[in-house]
């Protein structure tokens, strides 16, 4: 077992370490206070302080997204399904953020706050989100999509008149047949009966 350092005083970034806490497991935790305008005291593992992984108490984060959040966005840059037509007014909440025009691949148009656009947050004005639910809850599946010793080659109807979506699959044997969505999904048709299991 390797010898203990005591961190008391020591300084991390913006972290000064006050004291020692009980360990969590065969960690050793830290109180440290952030030299920031709130002064807010945490606990941290001694591991992570003398790594580096953590130097504050998340204000170096935030200060660094709003650093990059009060930029002005190149009109023309896309993001997802976002193409950004202008940059708008600042925003009112007194804190560093802009908005952006932008015009979804729906041609729709709206100011959302940069922010959403830079972490990656907002990539469609909703378009995306209600084509994947409906996605998910329809059953379509992409031709070419494999379950077990199935591959998904189009959508047809079910021979008998049953209602559901049925796909026509290739199995690994040559053989084809026709199979639910559901029991694709579930796993419980896993070949065209050629094999079990």
């Amino acid at each position: 077992m390797g010898q203990f350092i005591d961190l008391t005083g020591r300084v991390f970034g913006r972290l000064v370490v006050v004291q020692r806490d009980a360990n969590t497991g065969r960690k050793v935790r830290w109180l440290v206070r952030c030299s920031c305008l709130n002064g807010t005291e945490k606990l941290v593992d001694g591991g992570h302080l003398r790594s580096g992984a953590v130097e504050s108490c998340g204000c170096l984060r935030l200060e660094k997204l709003r650093e990059k959040c009060v930029k002005d966005i190149t009109a023309g840059t896309v993001f997802g399904r976002l193409t950004v037509v202008r940059n708008g007014p600042p925003a009112k909440n007194g804190k560093s953020q802009v908005y952006v025009c932008c015009v979804c691949s729906q041609q729709r148009q709206f100011l959302l706050l940069n922010a959403s656009l830079l972490t990656g947050a907002t990539l469609s004005c909703g378009c995306l989100r209600n084509e994947r639910t409906r996605e998910r809850r329809s059953g379509i599946l992409a031709p070419g999509t494999s379950f077990a010793n199935l591959k998904v080659r189009h959508r047809v109807l079910h021979p008998k008149g049953r209602t559901g979506v049925y796909w026509l699959c290739d199995c690994v044997c040559g053989g084809e047949t026709i199979v639910s969505t559901n029991q694709l999904r579930s796993g419980n048709t896993k070949s065209c009966g050629c094999r079990i299991g």
